[in-house]
This record gives structure tokens, C-alpha cells and sequence, in this order.
């Protein structure tokens, strides 16, 4: 009885890996278009391939990425502080045009009863 399976994983040889990886690295393609362009199966495989074959030391872009994600946050933090502040002499200012309203009310009121 022949069974036939589809088999969905591909085998690549190691030469046709390190041609990938060098055209990823030298900026010929990106990892999704040598994906596209030669049927590689799995969205991480090319990067799998560059971390193991590639000549990019994956340590200094994790170092890169955390403290791009840790300047990310400061200016957020900048943000929101700034935010934080207008609000704060928003707040100010109602509460000065609050005093100056009862000030002007008492006066009324003042006025009122002194009329009466």
C-alpha cells in the first residue's frame, strides 16, 4: 500500500542558507522578501539562519533595542509629564478664577444686603 503524505517541512543546504543570509546582510533583501522569493516555509526561519550563519552580533542589537524601548519610554514619560503640568496650571487657573468668582460673589452679596 503506498501512503502518500505530504511532507510541509522543507530541508535547505547549508550553502543555499548562507546565500540567503549573505544577501540579507548585505542589504540585497529583507528576511520576508527572501522568504517570498525562494518558498522559505516558517516566518522565523531566515532569522533563525542570520542569528546562527550571519556576521551581525545579535548582542548589540538586543542592546540597541532595549535602550531604544528605554528611550521610548522617557519621552513617554516626558510626555505625560509635560501633560501632567498643563494640566496642573489649567487647574491653577480655575481655581484662581474660582477665588476671584465667590471674591465677586461675596461682594455682590455684600451690596445686596448693605441695599436692603
Amino acid at each position: 500500500m503506498n501512503s502518500t503524505t505530504k511532507r510541509t517541512q522543507k530541508d535547505y543546504s547549508l550553502a543555499f542558507k548562507l546565500a540567503v543570509v549573505a544577501q540579507v546582510e548585505k542589504g540585497e533583501l529583507t528576511y520576508k522578501q527572501a522568504q517570498d522569493r525562494y518558498g522559505i516555509q516558517g516566518k522565523s526561519t531566515v532569522l533563525v539562519w542570520l542569528r546562527k550563519w550571519g556576521k551581525l552580533d545579535w548582542s548589540a542589537v538586543y542592546r540597541l533595542f532595549i535602550l531604544g524601548a528605554f528611550l521610548c519610554q522617557n519621552l513617554h514619560y516626558s510626555r505625560q509629564s509635560s501633560e501632567l503640568k498643563s494640566w496642573n496650571n489649567n487647574l491653577q487657573i480655575q481655581n484662581n478664577v474660582q477665588s476671584s468668582l465667590r471674591l465677586w460673589l461675596k461682594c455682590l452679596n455684600a451690596i445686596m444686603e448693605s441695599a436692603w
